[in-house]
């Protein structure tokens, strides 16, 4: 199933508890607040456009908290600072939410964009592009 990246998936070297549950501690929430925004939408209430685009970019807004952590140099396993960073990403891809709706129009949805292939490095570069600034 994990073809050539079966050694590096299960290399116990590499990947242990602590790191298994500092991950899950990081996705937990964002795994919650993902169910959240999905019962609203379920219950027909209304949900901000920064609400609607989480539930579909979950592993994306991790994505951009890895470059937030690395440079930022905070510590994944802090609180405050998985909060800081996981803030700071999906303010960072709402960015570029809003530049892709304003490029593409009513022709824009979370759905097309979240799965092409060429989201991940249109979120790494805006994100990267936020500490070359500086």
């Amino acid at each position: 199933m994990f073809g050539d990246l079966y050694e590096e998936i299960f290399n116990d070297e590499r990947i242990n508890a602590r790191i298994l549950l500092n991950l899950h501690t990081i996705y937990l929430p964002l795994l919650q607040q993902k169910k959240a925004i999905q019962g609203k939408k379920r219950r027909k209430e209304k949900i901000t456009e920064k609400e609607a685009f989480i539930s579909w970019a979950t592993f994306h807004i991790l994505y951009g908290m890895k470059f937030i952590f690395e440079n930022e140099d905070l510590d994944p396993e802090k609180d405050d600072d998985r909060l800081k960073s996981q803030r700071k990403s999906v303010n960072y891809i709402f960015e570029v939410v809003e530049k892709e709706i304003e490029k593409l129009g009513d022709l824009y949805t979370h759905g097309e964009f979240f799965k092409e292939v060429s989201t991940d490095r249109i979120i790494k570069e805006h994100i990267l592009g936020k500490y070359s600034e500086t």
